[in-house]
């Protein structure tokens, strides 16, 4: 069986004041991540399987193994679980305000292991599209920006053409204009995009598909593109 550090199983989790995510691995060929976000006071769950064997780096290995030299600063934004079989569990939360420069080289490195805010920009297109079948294009491009800003810049693994900043831009002219439907599609179309490259680049490259349940059904490369 596979471990990082000693551990075979890893839960990294992160809370936002209406969404929040968990990834956890637990020393097979899968990552399960779970991501739940709530409007107009119904949550919605979004499951995806990355089926693969998890990359990590000796970078990772190294962070893990100095797990106990490092303290919990105090808030829930982030928390990592650690188990060593059934004999030894650690855990450790922070906030983002309290992220110290070891802290964020550990998130940094998981996320890049486990795929934490990947699969939430996911869900956040998923969601954001519902809204958007539902008849509430306001709702959806905010939804959809979410999505956008979770992601950041972690699409890019090397310089490629990118006309993505030039559709953003041009949405929020858009927007501003009271054209909330081609807003949207451009947003949406950006969030496709970047999520789509990512996918390419960081799991489809080390041989990982998706299976998916619940309202995150159908993710995956094949089927990015449905509603």
């Amino acid at each position: 069986m596979k471990s990082f550090a000693g551990f075979s199983e890893i839960r990294f989790s992160l809370n936002r004041p209406s969404r929040s995510a968990v990834v956890k691995w637990s020393g097979d060929d899968s990552i399960t991540a779970n991501v739940m976000i709530t409007d107009n006071g119904t949550v919605h769950l979004f499951q995806q399987i990355w089926k693969g064997k998890p990359v990590g780096s000796a970078d990772l290995d190294k962070c893990l193994q100095s797990v106990s030299n490092l303290t919990s600063t105090g808030g829930a934004t982030y928390k990592l679980e650690l188990a060593r079989g059934d004999k030894e569990r650690k855990s450790l939360s922070w906030s983002e305000e309290n992220e110290t420069k070891e802290l964020g080289q550990l998130r940094v490195l998981l996320d890049q292991t486990l795929y934490l805010y990947f699969s939430e920009s996911l869900a956040c297109m998923k969601r954001g599209r519902a809204l958007k079948s539902a008849g509430a294009p306001d709702d959806a491009i905010a939804m959809i920006r979410e999505g956008i800003d979770v992601l950041g810049d972690r699409y890019i693994d090397e310089p490629i053409p990118d006309d993505t900043s030039m559709k953003l831009s041009l949405a929020e002219v858009r927007y501003d204009a009271g054209d909330s439907d081609q807003a949207y599609a451009l947003l949406d179309r950006v969030l496709e995009s970047r999520v789509q490259v990512y996918f390419e680049n960081f799991l489809k490259k080390r041989g990982f598909s998706c299976d998916a349940q619940g309202d995150g059904a159908s993710l995956g490369v094949d089927a990015l593109n449905s509603p």
